[in-house]
């Protein structure tokens, strides 16, 4: 679990495992072979992670992360900046409250992105095998089984999303159910 706050000078860390942490400037460097962490950063802290396997929780974020990991899920609430990711196996559902970009590619397993009513977005999706869903009306769009490509409202911000097996679904915010964490 990696939390931002607000109110904190420095990153703090507990972890077991094989685990190896490092900073430069304002961006935690992350490898892990196994184990648990919990890791509380200043809001703004950029991310970089590297991993094997398990699970992934990000939550109150406002930084670029980087995440790379072969396999486990990834689960992200109230994020805001920046996310790229390179996802072999697991589950992504990512929650954000603004968004700077989006660049992510995943092998196997389903996608959810959560996004603002009113954001500002191109969208460039394609997934070989599943369904491609989104809640938005899109401007200028261009669909096919396998590709989706539009604009949300502007064409601000660039979210790019491409998937081998799985579903990917563009949500809306306001329609998110109160108990989905």
């Amino acid at each position: 679990m990696i939390t931002g706050k607000a109110d904190i000078p420095k990153i703090h860390v507990q972890k077991d495992g094989l685990t190896k942490i490092s900073e430069q400037k304002d961006t935690l460097l992350i490898k892990a072979l196994s184990g648990d962490m919990k890791i509380t950063t200043p809001l703004q802290t950029d991310l970089s992670i590297k991993g094997i396997s398990g699970d992934l929780k990000l939550a109150h974020l406002n930084s670029t992360m980087r995440i790379e990991t072969v396999s486990g899920d990834i689960m992200g609430n109230e994020l805001s900046g920046a996310f790229y990711g390179d996802i072999v196996s697991g589950d992504i559902d990512l929650d954000f409250a603004s968004v700077k970009k989006i660049a992510l590619k995943s092998r196997s397993g389903n996608v959810v992105i959560w996004l603002e009513d009113k954001i500002n977005a191109m969208l460039d999706i394609a997934n070989e095998k599943g369904k491609i869903l989104c809640d938005f009306d899109l401007k200028d769009e261009e669909k096919s089984k396998k590709t989706l490509k539009g604009i949300i409202n502007k064409p601000e911000v660039v979210i790019e999303i491409s998937n081998k097996s799985g579903h990917i679904a563009i949500k809306k915010r306001s329609q998110k159910p109160k108990d989905v964490p």
